[in-house]
């Protein structure tokens, strides 16, 4: 993210990509639901091709990607707020499918956004930045996803080692003081989710069952992308 020009894909990660795409695409080729398998490998394919930009291209096409992608968030947490506000939807998705959808997309451009930014950036910039930060984090907490908050911390944590030796000691305190107050809004966050309303608060125990069972059914090809819900019926 520092500006560096094409990298490499590792072996250690093509080889592994390479395998599971390959499962996939198997288990695509037999899956019940054509439809749902084809739109499945189109959101994959959208997703290498994202990641092979950012390859080939280094920390530029990266850059740009910071850009755009948290613009577009933004706007999906504007919606997220209006129907909150207007509606009082609970957990709402944007225009995504699902909230857990809408989150992993927050989380990715909060990642770009942090990643990406200068060491020491104009006042305005920052100031910019950080307002941009705090509306897609009060959309995460919105989502009120749990895996959205574990990716969050697994990605904060990863740019604050890389970063760390780079960061004078009030910056270091004040990225620990501003990851512990994070820590006890998602707290609360998480609280107010089990006392509110949960469409799958009662069918989750099912879900999980049905999701063992299709395991079980097929161990090595799975049912195929975007298959869940036709195979559970």
């Amino acid at each position: 993210l520092s500006g560096k020009g094409p990298q490499p894909v590792r072996s250690g990660v093509l080889w592994p990509l390479l395998a599971f795409l390959a499962t996939a695409l198997a288990g695509a080729g037999g899956a019940a639901y054509g439809y749902g398998a084809v739109t499945g490998m189109l959101e994959w394919a959208v997703f290498l091709g994202v990641a092979w930009l950012a390859f080939r291209g280094g920390g530029p096409v990266i850059r740009r990607l910071a850009m755009i992608l948290p613009a577009v968030a933004l706007l999906q947490v504007g919606y997220v707020l209006f129907r909150r506000l207007a509606h009082s939807e609970w957990r709402s998705a944007g225009t995504l499918f699902n909230p857990n959808h809408l989150a992993a997309w927050l989380v990715v451009a909060l990642l770009l956004l942090a990643g990406t930014r200068d060491r020491r950036p104009a006042l305005r910039v920052a100031l910019l930045q950080g307002v941009a930060a705090l509306v897609l984090f009060t959309g995460l907490v919105l989502s009120g996803s749990r895996g959205g908050f574990v990716g969050l911390a697994a990605g904060g944590a990863y740019l604050l080692l890389a970063g760390w030796h780079a960061l004078k000691r009030r910056e270091r305190v004040a990225v620990l003081a501003a990851a512990a107050l994070a820590g006890i809004v998602v707290t609360g966050a998480m609280v107010q989710r089990f006392q509110g309303p949960d469409r799958f608060a009662m069918h989750r125990v099912g879900i999980w069952t049905g999701t063992a069972a299709m395991a079980w059914d097929h161990p090595w090809l799975g049912v195929g992308p975007n298959q869940f819900d036709w195979n559970a019926r």
